[in-house]
């Protein structure tokens, strides 16, 4: 279990950092908040979602998932507004874009591979 959370975590911060890199963000600065506040947030979402799986259940397991990460969505947001030098998109849009592909990649390879 432990092998497949550090693969999450890698896949979604390799996804992350390349469609950062399709939506525009040029800066290496912002390349380096992306990632940190990634390494942050992620394994957070995903200790905390999984003991509750591990607790109460699959289901609870995805909707304590989808919550938690609205949450980290947040605040990923609130330090790309006061730290990211890209503008493009708006920095809370940007947060739930690079989260919802992560994610949905991530999902889709899960189902592919289990």
């Amino acid at each position: 279990m432990v092998v497949i959370a550090v693969e999450c975590i890698i896949i979604s911060l390799v996804l992350e950092m390349l469609f950062a890199i399709i939506l525009g963000v040029k800066d290496r600065s912002d390349y380096t908040n992306i990632l940190i506040v990634n390494l942050l947030t992620n394994p957070v979402v995903l200790i905390i979602s999984t003991i509750i799986g591990i607790k109460y259940g699959s289901s609870y397991h995805l909707v304590s998932l989808v919550i938690i990460s609205q949450f980290s969505v947040i605040l990923e947001g609130i330090v790309y507004y006061k730290f990211l030098k890209y503008k493009k998109l708006h920095p809370f849009f940007l947060s739930f874009l690079l989260n919802f592909i992560s994610y949905s990649i991530i999902e889709l390879i899960n189902l592919w591979r289990f």
